[in-house]
């Protein structure tokens, strides 16, 4: 279940972060159709494919991109939560079972009172959530998008990859700030 969770969001980084690339597509096909419709305007040569010609692939592109990351955050939350709650309850289990078998006089300290061991399973537990799977599903999906937007921009353009290179440790320095 984790593993599925862990694939999911891979899909949602990889599609979310190559969405923007979608959209200039789009854009670039919806001008270039509305610069030939123009053609006394501009002069270019182009071919008969209308405005719709040009952008309905990028608009289906974009469609399938908003699906994949729908169904790739959707699935990948909730199994990666589903996961987490399951670690979150066995250790309460096992926290409270552990109380219930101590020997009556250790309930007498102060540092043991039942208000100070209800708030130690309420809170303390729940912190176990940002660590296990949630939290690692966080860091896999931020890692995964680093990395599909440093190939992508080597593949579109070197310069600009190199910029991001060169502003990479800002960008990480502002992630932990």
């Amino acid at each position: 279940m984790i593993g599925v969770g862990f694939f999911c969001l891979i899909i949602f980084a990889v599609c979310s972060t190559m969405y923007g690339y979608f959209i200039m597509g789009t854009m670039n096909a919806l001008n270039e159709g509305w610069a030939c419709a123009n053609k006394p305007l501009v002069a270019l040569t182009c071919d008969d494919k209308t405005v719709i010609d040009r952008a309905l692939p990028w608009c289906l592109v974009m469609v399938a991109g908003s699906i994949l990351i729908f169904i790739g955050k959707g699935v990948g939350g909730v199994l990666l939560s589903k996961v987490s709650e399951n670690i979150t309850g066995s250790v309460r289990k096992d926290l409270y079972e552990s109380i219930l078998r101590k020997d009556i006089g250790w309930h007498d300290h102060r540092e043991n009172s039942a208000g100070i061991m209800t708030g130690t399973l309420a809170s303390d537990v729940q912190l176990l959530n940002g660590v296990s799977s949630e939290g690692v599903g966080a860091q896999l999906e931020g890692t995964v998008a680093v990395l599909t937007g440093m190939i992508a921009a080597f593949i579109l353009s070197w310069p600009l990859a190199l910029c991001t290179i060169g502003l990479l440790p800002v960008f990480l320095i502002c992630g932990v700030i």
